[in-house]
């Protein structure tokens, strides 16, 4: 995925969003980028656009969406029109080692009503932070 938002929070950004099977097969393909000439002249060409760059790995919330009958990231249907919107909901939630899982259960008890209450959207996936700043969780709703 690659977007950027035109409302709400931090505009004139860009958001890469790639999936890995696993932080190994992550850092295998950055070994093969680093190797990639076509790669590296595309990042020269940008840095001249880049104020910063952040990386923050997720791991998505898989056995929660699994349970109320959602595929997650990789089951997420791609043949669908390309003019829809994505919305990013992101949530810093407070310091603690169980925060986290205190609010995916949280969340998983109201998921069900919120997915009845309006059938056109369809949450495409649910990531909280696992390398990178902590407690963050994101929403990423099609």
């Amino acid at each position: 995925f690659f977007g950027t938002p035109e409302t709400g929070g931090i505009l004139n950004v860009a958001h890469h969003l790639y999936m890995y099977p696993s932080v190994g097969a992550r850092d295998e393909a950055r070994k093969a980028a680093a190797l990639d000439s076509k790669w590296q002249s595309y990042v020269q060409q940008i840095k001249c656009c880049q104020e910063r760059t952040q990386s923050i790995i997720f791991a998505e919330a898989k056995s929660l969406l699994n349970g109320v009958g959602l595929p997650g990231a990789s089951g997420f249907p791609t043949d669908q029109p390309s003019t829809g919107i994505y919305e990013f909901r992101q949530y810093q939630l407070k310091l603690g080692y169980d925060t986290v899982p205190k609010f995916l259960e949280h969340y998983a008890s109201g998921l069900p009503s919120k997915l009845e209450a309006d059938t056109r959207a369809q949450l495409a996936t649910l990531l909280y932070s696992d390398i990178g700043p902590l407690n963050i969780v994101i929403e990423v709703w099609r």
